[in-house]
């Protein structure tokens, strides 16, 4: 008998689920960062099922900053938020909820908050949401100053389309 292509990738993807799920269990019976890893995967995973009421009830605890295992901690939970906040900031049922995260992300984020910030940029639509961000600049400027370059790229799109609406 022979199988179909549909029936053998969905047995192929069905035994890789098998293996990341068994990983995950290892995972979060180990030392930091394992437990936090294994949530990450999870993540992933939600993504790419679809599930945005999953997506959505996922917890971002951004740990108290403090020493190199802090940053370890963070960069893992930091890239976690930042995967959730766009991905629920592109459905507009979660945009809100999406965008609010990106938003902690920007004002706590120790790794990910240029990014975060590039996000809501690309996200902003109306004027009040873009007078907002060109007020958050100097903040996240004074926070990552390293990252002036691509700061002042994002402030000029900001200006260029808060000008735009003024004259428009």
């Amino acid at each position: 008998m022979v199988k179909s292509k549909t029936s053998v990738g969905q047995e192929t993807l069905d035994a890789v689920y098998e293996k990341m799920k068994s990983l995950r269990v290892t995972l979060k019976q180990g030392v930091q960062p394992y437990p936090q890893l294994a949530g990450f995967y999870e993540t992933l995973e939600t993504v790419n099922s679809g599930k945005l009421i999953d997506l959505a009830n996922i917890q971002i605890n951004l740990p108290e900053s403090g020493g190199q295992s802090a940053i370890d901690s963070r960069l893992i939970v930091e890239l976690q938020g930042l995967i959730v906040a766009k991905s629920l900031a592109n459905h507009p049922e979660y945009r809100a909820k999406g965008i609010e995260l990106l938003k902690m992300l920007v004002q706590r984020g120790n790794v990910v908050s240029v990014a975060a910030f590039s996000s809501l940029v690309g996200l902003a639509a109306t004027f009040e949401e873009k007078k907002e961000l060109k007020a958050m600049l100097p903040g996240v400027t004074q926070q990552q100053p390293w990252q002036q370059a691509e700061l002042e790229k994002l402030a000029s799109q900001i200006t260029l389309a808060v000008e735009s609406e003024v004259k428009g």
